[in-house]
């Protein structure tokens, strides 16, 4: 965001241009006491996004290792998760002017509410059993107590450790994804796909006119890889599980295309407008 506030690819309000403007000041009064309910809203569709069966089986499964969590093992999680939950802070920055404390307050926010949402415990004011019982089940409560809307819709809220939906036999599929040696040809595909994009960005600092291949490689690159790879693996799961029984072009494409609505293309913006 420097860089494209700097290079003036993106549009900046200073803290004079802020004072000098009501209907400003107002706008981020606004976006300040939105930023938790926004936040809650892109989690729960980023969250649910790379639950797909494709993408967490290369990539959330990671995060998931931990069925007890604690606060470090909040923002614990594989490298291009974080690209799509830290594309929470894309938005509004890159389509409306702003004042750069939005962008701090945003992500300041998406740092330290995962360690209290993480944090085991039951007895401080921002204590999270909701998202506990994810941990312990995977398929349930993909959002925070703010978006159970969302899961008492999808049919995928509980409200208790006791319920049983998964053959035990699935519940150590986790364990698929380790920082270390690869455990299948496939995995190490993907984690060197993974460790490439770095230095692709890096050179196409230097050939701008790449400048939408290379975004598009970001941003969507890991989704296409994780669905092939899954694919070529013969993985005996639909690569929608768990949700392999909402309807395509109902509950499941709605969500889907939210994904990548609020991950996927505000990453792709940010890349190409930072090599353009």
């Amino acid at each position: 965001m420097l860089t494209l506030w700097s290079s003036k690819k993106v549009p900046l309000v200073t803290t004079d241009e802020l004072l000098d403007n009501k209907s400003m000041i107002a706008k981020h009064i606004f976006w300040v006491m939105a930023v938790p309910i926004w936040r809650d809203l892109h989690f729960y569709v980023c969250h649910r996004y790379i639950h797909i069966r494709a993408i967490y089986k290369y990539v959330h499964s990671l995060h998931h290792r931990n069925t007890d969590p604690e606060p470090f093992s909040g923002i614990t999680m594989h490298p291009i998760e974080h690209m799509y939950y830290f594309s929470n802070v894309l938005v509004p920055l890159l389509y409306t002017p702003m004042h750069p404390f939005v962008f701090m307050w945003l992500f300041v926010h998406l740092i330290l509410s995962p360690a209290a949402a993480h944090s085991g415990f039951e007895d401080h004011f921002q204590s999270d059993q909701y998202h506990y019982i994810h941990h312990a089940k995977f398929e349930c409560n993909y959002g925070s107590p703010g978006t159970a809307f969302l899961d008492i819709y999808c049919g995928t809220f509980r409200e208790q450790l006791s319920y049983k939906t998964i053959p035990s036999r699935t519940k150590e599929w986790a364990r698929e994804s380790y920082l270390g040696l690869p455990q299948t040809a496939t995995h190490a595909v993907y984690s060197l796909f993974t460790i490439c994009l770095v230095p692709l960005i890096v050179w196409g600092s230097n050939h701008r006119s790449f400048a939408m291949s290379i975004a598009s490689t970001v941003a969507v690159g890991p989704i296409v890889l994780a669905m092939l790879l899954c694919y070529l693996s013969g993985d005996r799961f639909s690569w929608r599980w768990p949700f392999q029984k909402e309807s395509l072009f109902g509950t499941f494409g709605v969500f889907f295309a939210a994904g990548t609505l609020f991950c996927v293309v505000p990453l792709f913006h940010a890349v190409f407008l930072f090599l353009s």
